[in-house]
């Protein structure tokens, strides 16, 4: 169904080793020498030194793999396929061959790869080059099914260098593995095209860049269990949206625990430095603060319980103006962000009542959402109000407003203690201390 095609093979008795050059496999429907416009995948040259230890030890044992210029062409089409859906789906009908052969491999190279994905549906491609792959060993032998391997790959992805490290041992029982990703200066400007279409936001600029760990271990006739750990960091976001725009100077994301396990739950802390939302054509914004942090966060998607030790809000200031016809210009322009309603889907057909008495497909209601802020802070906030139906009336202007609540819950009878202050108009001051008992909000 798909040419292939081979430029030389050459093999070597004496050296036990065989380079085969110039391998290429059409797309479906390619000319019979597969120029390089219709290749889905291929390689320069794939040379492989076997050792001769296979005769003693009667198993294949390969002292050196080297794979130069390894090219993968993919295409995402309508209906969700692939232009290799055909290929996987006849290698998944295959039965299952048993437990694979005994083998043993050093040296493991590739050099110089490339993959190029095109996203036709949604218009978009995308290119991981200088892709590189180093492997010191990898056997499945005994006494070698417990030793940890240790890769190593680096790449391009769309011009941001990525690179991934670590240890694992694919063939041990455990399947145990430690992978350490590393990501700079990946352009996230491309996005809009899976943003979904009724959330009107377009983005212009912004820059991922993280270091993260990835666990992976599987006990003996256990689920997988699988945790991530580390740093992400997003910068330079610029995104446009209907009359508004959004500047953020930094998004830090800090995961110190998260796995597939909802039992277990996830720890992490998250900052958000220069945030601002502007109008076009006017030069100062209308929202924004200079730092938002959120440390300690615990959240616990079985028991429903989310908790904070701190938050803290620096600067945060606010223009807001009643226009004549009593809108206000602040919740316009938030509106103006705000997803648009997704199109109605055809409802399904009603189900038949279940008999009186009977308790037959009753789903429980989940419980309500709990909460905990040990400290809420706001510090150096700005508020300046404007009402055009006033015209003798001068703004009001608030600033140096300054927040504390301590002990901050969705917990029924629970008291917190808050503290807070103000200046008006430059000369007046506002000053509140004290506890309150809030109600829960769900």
């Amino acid at each position: 169904e798909r040419p292939v095609r081979i430029e030389r093979i050459q093999v070597s008795p004496y050296t036990l080793s065989a380079t085969i050059s110039g391998f290429a496999v059409g797309q479906r429907g390619a000319d019979a020498s597969v120029p390089a416009e219709q290749r889905l995948l291929g390689f320069d040259s794939l040379h492989v030194n076997v050792s001769s230890m296979s005769l003693a030890r009667g198993i294949p044992v390969v002292s050196e793999v080297k794979l130069v210029g390894p090219y993968v062409h993919l295409v995402r089409e309508e209906g969700n396929r692939y232009n290799i859906s055909d290929l996987i789906e006849k290698w998944t009908e295959k039965p299952s061959e048993g437990p694979p052969p005994k083998f043993s491999v050093a040296n493991i190279a590739v050099e110089g790869g490339r993959i190029d994905f095109d996203d036709r549906p949604v218009k978009v491609s995308h290119h991981i080059t200088d892709l590189a792959l180093g492997i010191p060993f990898l056997a499945n032998t005994p006494g070698t099914v417990e030793s940890f391997v240790e890769p190593h790959f680096a790449a391009k992805l769309n011009g941001a260098p990525l690179s991934l490290g670590g240890k694992l041992r694919p063939f041990a029982p455990g399947k145990d593995a430690v992978v350490d990703v590393e990501i700079r200066d990946f352009d996230l400007a491309g996005v809009d095209a899976y943003i979904p279409a009724n959330i009107p936001l377009t983005v212009t600029a912004a820059k991922l860049e993280g270091d993260l760990a990835v666990t992976f271990s599987q006990a003996e006739g256990q689920a997988p269990s699988v945790g991530v750990s580390g740093d992400l960091g997003i910068k330079g976001v610029a995104a446009k949206g209907n009359k508004v725009g959004l500047q953020v100077g930094a998004i830090q994301l800090g995961i110190q625990r998260a796995t597939l396990d909802d039992a277990k739950g996830v720890d992490l802390k998250l900052a958000v430095r220069d945030l601002a939302f502007s109008r076009d054509g006017e030069k100062q914004p209308f929202l924004g603060f200079s730092a938002l942090t959120l440390d300690g966060v615990s959240v616990n998607l079985v028991s429903r319980q989310a908790k904070a030790a701190g938050i803290t809000l620096e600067n945060p200031q606010a223009g807001v103006r009643r226009l004549k016809g009593g809108e206000v210009d602040l919740l316009q322009s938030l509106a103006a962000l705000a997803p648009t309603p997704a199109a109605p889907t055809k409802a399904a057909p009603a189900k038949v009542q279940a008999k009186a008495g009977s308790t037959a497909g009753a789903a429980k209601a989940p419980a309500p959402w709990g909460w905990q802020v040990a400290q809420l802070r706001v510090g150096g906030g700005k508020l300046r109000y404007t009402d055009d139906n006033l015209e003798k009336v001068p703004p009001l202007g608030v600033d140096g407003l300054n927040l504390h609540v301590a002990g901050l819950s969705s917990a029924a009878g629970s008291r917190s203690q808050i503290g807070i202050e103000a200046r008006i108009n430059e000369q007046g001051r506002f000053k509140v201390d004290g506890a309150a008992v809030l109600a829960p909000l769900v």
